[in-house]
């Protein structure tokens, strides 16, 4: 302990195997556009439900819990899925399979799904032989 160091601590090239470098500026930029879309959604998310359930003739105070609920799930949720975006290997797997799943549920509540070509069963019905 002569060099000052804290007995017990481990140096941080042994703990990974490398030595993390500070993330390039084109990394932080990409991760603040991140955030500010995220936030932007977030922001949106609580207006738009209020006025979706208001002009389906919900009362006040459900249309609360409602929103209180979503907040308290939102936030029950961070710390598991922050665990889970720390193991996978691919953040950017990650982000992007998660901006889908937005997408693909704002496009389903739109209703841009409505006409979409859907397979269709053969009938036998018509088929006879002859």
């Amino acid at each position: 302990m002569a060099n000052g160091s804290v007995p017990g601590a481990v140096a941080p090239a042994r703990l990974a195997g490398t030595v993390k470098t500070a993330p390039s500026a084109s990394c932080l930029y990409a991760l603040d556009a991140v955030n500010l879309f995220l936030a932007g959604t977030m922001s949106g998310f609580g207006p738009y439900v209020a006025a979706l359930l208001a002009s389906q003739n919900w009362p006040q105070a459900k249309i609360g819990f409602v929103l209180t609920a979503a907040g308290l799930a939102g936030l029950a949720s961070q710390i598991p899925s922050g665990e889970l975006l720390d193991k996978m290997p691919s953040k950017r797997m990650a982000v992007a399979l998660g901006a889908t799943i937005v997408a693909a549920a704002a496009l389903t509540r739109t209703g841009a799904f409505k006409n979409a070509p859907r397979i269709k069963r053969q009938s036998n019905a018509g088929c006879q032989k002859s």
